[in-house]
Formats: C-alpha cells, sequence, structure tokens
C-alpha cells in the first residue's frame, strides 16, 4: 500500500520577547496549531527558530510537516518579535564650577556610568543641563534613557554645584596728601554671583584725620559663596610748608639789595622773579644779594615748598626809582569870565603827578590827575603848579597861568529911525565896573558903511540908504569880547505902491502915496500903455482907478510924481503902478 496524501498543515500566530540579551528563539510547536495525517504521525520543523533586536516586528515562518511516507507540505505563521524590556540606567554624582559669569552646564556625559539595553540606547536626556549661582550647593538631576525600541526608564544623580571664583576688588591708587583730611571712594567690587561685603580691615577710614606720614588701608572684600580678597593702598601725608615772609617793599636808587626772608622749618625755600635780568648771588638763600634791578618795580618771589602741599609765597617790591617824567603844565590861558577849567600837565608815565596852587582862589578837584577839573578861579591871575615825584629822585615841577578876564559891558542904545541921506551916528558905553583893563579895542559891523569902525563912536555916510543892524565887538586887553546891537531904520521920502485893487471890497480900492506930507508940493500924472494922460493933480488925492468916473482897465500904467521940499528942492520920481480887479 502506498501513502500518497500530504499531511495537513495548521499553523497559529505568536509573539515572542526578546530577553535580556537581545534573543529569543521557538520550536516549530509553538506554531503548529493541529498539523496531521491520514496514515501516521507526522514530523515538524521550521525554517528560523531564532530571533534578535534586528527581528523586531512581524517575522513570516515556514512550517513543514512530513508523514511516515515522506510525504509533506508547508504553510506560513507569523512571529511577532517584541522588545519590552527598559533600559538599565546608571548613574554617577559629579561637582560642577561656575564660570567667571557665574554659570555650569553639564551633559550627559557627565552623569551616565554605563547605562546599557539589550537592543541598544537610542537617547541620553538630563531633567537639568545648565546652573548658576542660585544652584550652589548639591542639585538632583534625572538622566532620562531610551532605547531604539522606545523603551523608557532613568535614574536620577547628585550635582554639587561649586563657587570656587574669588571676588575681584579694586582699591584706589596710592595717594600722597597735604590736608590732613583725605576723602576717598569705598574700592569697588566685583564677582561671578555677588557681593557679600566690603569691610576696612587696616588704616583711616574716609574723612578720617590723617596723620603725617604714610597710612596702609586695606579692604577685604567677600562674596555670596564665602571666597575672598583684599586690596590695599597708602595714603602719605606731607606737612604744610613754613608760612613765607619775604620781608618789607623797599625803594631804592641803587640796582643792587640785600634780601632777608624767614628761614623754612619745614620744606624748602626758593628766590624768584618774573623780571628778566635780575640775578640773585644764591636763590636758596633767604638771606642773599639781588642784583641787576630794573627801573621801576621789581617783585621778588619767596617761595617755601614741601611735596604736593600748596607752596606758601610773598612777594618783596623793591622799586628801583627813575628820575620822573619832565613836567608839563600845559599852556597858559585865558578865560572871560569862565572860573572852571580843567588843567593840561601832561602824564606821569614815570612817577606821581600832583596839582598845587601858587596864586589864587581856585579849588582843584582832583590834584593827582593831569587834567583835573579846577572851580572857583579868581578874577585876574590864577597860577597852578604840575609836580612829578618818584621815590627819592628830585622832582620835576612846571607852572602854568590861568588869567580870568572880565566881559566888556556894552551899550550902544536903543534902535533908530532916521531920514535918507541924513545918516546916524553910532556910539558904545562902556560899563566902568565890567572892566579890569581900560585897553579896549573896538570894531563896528558891517564897517563899510561907517565913517570908523575902529572907534567907540562913529557915523554911517551919506550914502546910508537902508534899514541896517549895527553890532560893536569890545575886545578886552585879556582878548574878551563884550558886544551889543543896534538897527537904524531908515526913513524913505516916499513910499510909492506899485498895484492897488480898486473892487470895491475896502481892501486896497485906492492907490496910496504915503509920506507925501512931508514936501510942500506933490504933482502925479498918470499914462495909460498909449502915452495917453488919465489922471492929473497937483494937489495929490488918492487915485480910485477911475477916469471921468468910469473904471480903467486891468493894466499896466506909467507915473511921473514931482516933488517939491519945503526948501524949494524939486525932484521927479516915475515908475509903473498896475491896477488888479
Amino acid at each position: 500500500v502506498i501513502d500518497t496524501i500530504i499531511p495537513t498543515v495548521a499553523t497559529q500566530n505568536i509573539t515572542v520577547y526578546l530577553d535580556v540579551n537581545g534573543a529569543a528563539s521557538i520550536v516549530a510547536a509553538d506554531v503548529d496549531n493541529g498539523s496531521a495525517d491520514n496514515c501516521t504521525a507526522v514530523t515538524l520543523t521550521i525554517d528560523t527558530a531564532t530571533f534578535d533586536c534586528s527581528d523586531i516586528g512581524p517575522n513570516n515562518v515556514i512550517v513543514t510537516v512530513t508523514d511516515g511516507s515522506n510525504n509533506s507540505s508547508t504553510a506560513s505563521a507569523t512571529v511577532t518579535v517584541v522588545d519590552s524590556i527598559k533600559p538599565g540606567v546608571v548613574t554617577q554624582a559629579v561637582t560642577v564650577y561656575l564660570d567667571a559669569t557665574g554659570n555650569a552646564t553639564i551633559t550627559t556625559t557627565d552623569i551616565n556610568n554605563g547605562t546599557a539595553d539589550n537592543c541598544g540606547i537610542q537617547t541620553l536626556a538630563l531633567s537639568n543641563t545648565t546652573f548658576d549661582c542660585a544652584n550652589v550647593g548639591a542639585n538632583t538631576v534625572q538622566l532620562i534613557a531610551t532605547d531604539v525600541n522606545g523603551n523608557v526608564d532613568s535614574a536620577s544623580a547628585v550635582v554639587t554645584v561649586v563657587d570656587s571664583i574669588i571676588p575681584v576688588i579694586t582699591c584706589t591708587t596710592d595717594t600722597v596728601i597735604c590736608n590732613p583730611v583725605f576723602t576717598f571712594s569705598t574700592p569697588v567690587g566685583s564677582d561671578n554671583c555677588a557681593i557679600q561685603s566690603i569691610v576696612q580691615s587696616s588704616g583711616i577710614p574716609s574723612g578720617g584725620n590723617y596723620p603725617v606720614g604714610t597710612t596702609i588701608n586695606t579692604f577685604i572684600v567677600t562674596d555670596v559663596n564665602g571666597n575672598v580678597d583684599s586690596c590695599s593702598f597708602t595714603v602719605t601725608r606731607e606737612d604744610f610748608p613754613t608760612l613765607a615772609t619775604a620781608g618789607a617793599d623797599v625803594n631804592l636808587c641803587v640796582d643792587t639789595f640785600d634780601l632777608n626772608a624767614n628761614t623754612p622749618i619745614v620744606g624748602i625755600g626758593s628766590w624768584s622773579t618774573f623780571t628778566t635780568g635780575v640775578t640773585f648771588d644764591d636763590n636758596s638763600s633767604p638771606s642773599t644779594t639781588i642784583r641787576g634791578l630794573v627801573r621801576g618795580d621789581n617783585v621778588l618771589i619767596w617761595t617755601i615748598s614741601n611735596g604736593v602741599c600748596d607752596p606758601s609765597r610773598d612777594t618783596i617790591t623793591v622799586t628801583y626809582d627813575d628820575q620822573p617824567t619832565f613836567a608839563s603844565a600845559g599852556t597858559d590861558i585865558t578865560l572871560c569870565e569862565v572860573y572852571e577849567v580843567s588843567l593840561g600837565g601832561n602824564s606821569a608815565t614815570i612817577g606821581i603827578g600832583s596839582w598845587s596852587t601858587i596864586s589864587g582862589g581856585a579849588s582843584i578837584m582832583s590834584p593827582n590827575v593831569s587834567n583835573s577839573f579846577v572851580s572857583n578861579l579868581s578874577d585876574s591871575l590864577n597860577q597852578f603848579v604840575w609836580t612829578i615825584s618818584n621815590g627819592t629822585c628830585n622832582d620835576s615841577f612846571d607852572t602854568v597861568n590861568i588869567v580870568v578876564g572880565k566881559i566888556p559891558i556894552v551899550d550902544v542904545g536903543p534902535d533908530q529911525t532916521v531920514f535918507k541921506d541924513d545918516g546916524a551916528t553910532l556910539s558904545a558905553v562902556i560899563t566902568p565896573d565890567s572892566l579890569n583893563s581900560q585897553n579896549l579895542t573896538y570894531q563896528w559891523q558891517p564897517s563899510f558903511l561907517l565913517d570908523d569902525a575902529s572907534n567907540s563912536s562913529t557915523s554911517t555916510g551919506f550914502g546910508f540908504e537902508e534899514d541896517t543892524e549895527f553890532t560893536v565887538l569890545v575886545t578886552s586887553e585879556q582878548g574878551c569880547i563884550g558886544r551889543d546891537t543896534i538897527s537904524v531904520f531908515v526913513k524913505t521920502l516916499l513910499e510909492i505902491p506899485t498895484s492897488f485893487t480898486p473892487n470895491g471890497d475896502g481892501v486896497n480900492d485906492v492907490w496910496e502915496i504915503k509920506n507925501f506930507e512931508q514936501f510942500a508940493k506933490i504933482e502925479v500924472v498918470i499914462y495909460d500903455p498909449l502915452g495917453s494922460e488919465v489922471y492929473s493933480t497937483s494937489r495929490y488925492e488918492y487915485w480910485n482907478g477911475k477916469r471921468n468916473g468910469n473904471d480903467l482897465p486891468v493894466t499896466t500904467y506909467y507915473y511921473v510924481i514931482t516933488v517939491t521940499d519945503f526948501g524949494g528942492k524939486t525932484e521927479a520920481l516915475n515908475g509903473i503902478v498896475t491896477i488888479l480887479r
């Protein structure tokens, strides 16, 4: 009998878990689900019996069933490989040190101490990687491991944060002082975390009194984590120099002088001057001789110095007097009833000038001013002296005379009125009380109308025909001028109008010849432009511009006037007259 029927294969899917070594294995029975044969028992085989981390997930396994007749058949089964073992996290404690900025960092390498997994670690992470001053001391962190298959586990570790950086402190520089009270700023400290305190451990505090000599001030800075540093500076106080005394000022007439200043107890003394050419025999000796003095003030300086202290200085002025400026009191002055004036002395470029009075009772306002104002001058002569003095040298002086003269009071009388050709006599009378001299000169103006313009009395010539104002100038011996004025009015023979307006308005309606009453006889004849007589009379009456009772036309007419004075002298006058309406 031959068995040719193949066995029946029945499989099942299974899940297997990797062990701690990352391995798993199966047998054929694990995936068999009741395979059988019609005759005999069957033998089961599989093509894959072992699995590792690379097989994670579903895997296809071929199952072969063979009976006793060597008939076989196959089928597949799914074997799902699973990794469920968490990583083994191993940590270690670490100590980290803050840097200069007050910060520190760690990595997983610092904490990891052999963390492993059956398949492999995918990632390592820390719960905290950065630390600062607030974290000084012990800090717990978690090391978190994730394997390649997503299994996660963690373990803690202690991170000790240490601040070992000492603080920085900066003191002021070493100082040299003179004043015993010294004020300084407290040293400035800095730290990567924070300053706890800055205290002075030795020396004298700011604002204290420092003795002469050197004082060391030390300051200690401590940060909040107990780190300490210090700094120091010196304060050297120097003593005040001896007060300098150069001696009393002096005036000389020689170019050398023996100085005698005080000797320094504290400090070093020295002589100096800004005067070029002056030399000291020994400028470091308080008692030395100075040579080569220049004319005028020589300012010598005695200075006592000691270190940074302000030097003490005193000066002595040695005046080498020069000859005073040559005095000039100015030119003599004559004033006319002016009793105050400014003097005209020259300025004293060397020395001091002063005014004094020789004669007269004047008041000098500023005796030391060259152009001083003087008042209350006396009549006649006032004499002043301008003196320029310089030290012990001989004075220079000059005099000036100021004469105050009277102005003549002149009276030429009241204005005069004269007839033409009669002329006028002019006389100037001087008030005696106004004169302090009788030597007077006269000058009449306008002189060409007068017989003698330089005499006190004079007359106009016979050709004098116009109103004239005459002025006489009377000059005294001192040159003072008085004056007076007189007006001489000339009364003409006739006043003949050149026009009139016979229009009946009551104003200038007739041709009125004035002053005809002076004459014994007056004859008037008027002609029109054609030469025809339009009016005549031998006994003048005002003409009304009519002829035979009728108004004459507006035009210009020609007149002939014959006058005879009371002496029988006859004179003919002619001219024109215009009728206007």
